[in-house]
């Protein structure tokens, strides 16, 4: 659904993207704990090359992409 990451200066988990067709709100809604959305960014769609890396190299069973 997105993309989280650690804050450098406090260890906090964030939320530094979230994938298109969604919010940062919603996201939120849908984690089992409080999360810091400020500043979250739609995720960029992927370019053919990127594809093409995942769906041959990393998951050719598509266990993880449909």
């Amino acid at each position: 659904m997105g993309v989280m990451c650690f804050r450098p200066s406090t260890g906090a988990l964030y939320l530094a993207s979230y994938h298109p067709g969604l919010s940062p709100e919603k996201l939120a809604e849908n984690t089992g704990f409080p999360l810091d959305i400020e500043g979250a960014t739609e995720t960029a769609t992927p370019i053919p090359e990127e594809l093409r890396i995942l769906r041959v190299q990393v998951d050719p069973e598509r266990v993880f992409l449909n």
